[in-house]
């Protein structure tokens, strides 16, 4: 898997792109924080529905 800079259309803000440059460690977990809390959400949602 070669390490390539992501697509501008994957980086939706110029500083997001040099935080990530700068702490990739750092991006990647904001990213996977991210990710849980629209899960969370979206399950709260469903909840809800019932």
């Amino acid at each position: 898997m070669s390490h390539k800079e992501p697509p501008a259309s994957r980086a939706p803000k110029p500083g997001k792109v040099d935080r990530l440059e700068k702490n990739p460690v750092r991006a990647e977990s904001s990213n996977a924080q991210a990710t849980t809390d629209v899960n969370s959400v979206i399950r709260k949602k469903a909840q809800q529905v019932r």
